[in-house]
């Protein structure tokens, strides 16, 4: 969903890369939920990650890098392309290549910005 913000708001995504790498170490927002969902899939045994906090970074700085590139460049990205962020970063995290397809090609569910 944070990837796909540059075309469903970018105000929103734009705030967001303002704040940049520091929202990672912020005990409130996406970075302590993201956070939880790796230990989470660390424990389930999804993720092959041996350090919860690198992997954070990584995805965190990945998900950045595509809101910027997707503000700077709005025609080069689609949500076919978020999607397919989200299942490289998946696998990345050590997810099957069929599970991770199946994670990042569902149905996100509806957010109200308003």
């Amino acid at each position: 969903m944070t990837a796909r913000l540059a075309r469903t708001q970018p105000a929103v995504a734009r705030v967001l890369l303002q704040v940049g790498l520091t929202y990672v170490s912020l005990g409130r927002g996406l970075a302590p939920r993201a956070l939880r969902d790796i230990r989470r899939g660390i424990d389930e045994q999804r993720f092959k990650v041996d350090n919860p906090d690198v992997a954070l970074a990584s995805t965190a700085g990945c998900v950045l890098a595509f809101l910027q590139l997707s503000l700077d460049r709005p025609a080069t990205f689609d949500e076919a392309d978020a999607d397919a962020l989200a299942e490289m970063l998946l696998r990345m995290l050590g997810m099957t290549p069929a599970s991770a397809r199946t994670v990042a090609h569902r149905t996100l569910p509806t957010v109200d910005f308003g």
